[in-house]
């Protein structure tokens, strides 16, 4: 029916912020390149997350920058 659709989307959306939010958190303390919308490249540690915006973001240094622009993870 379409209400077991809909729950069953809702529940799968639930599933993929939450997997979304744990990849971001496990960005926190490595280095990272990335673009900015300027698209200068810029390169640091990631020092948080945030996830309250309409395109969840990785904190480098001062900058926000959008988890979609992130071009490279380094090992630690």
């Amino acid at each position: 029916t379409v209400k077991k659709t809909a729950k069953v989307t809702k529940a799968m959306e639930s599933v993929s912020a939450a997997s979304q939010t744990t990849y971001m958190t496990s960005l926190i303390g490595k280095t990272v390149k990335a673009s900015r919308a300027d698209g200068k490249i810029i390169e640091g540690v990631v020092e948080g997350v945030v996830t309250d915006v309409d395109s969840p973001q990785v904190l480098i240094g001062d900058e926000r920058v959008d988890l979609i622009d992130v071009l490279e993870i380094k090992a630690e």
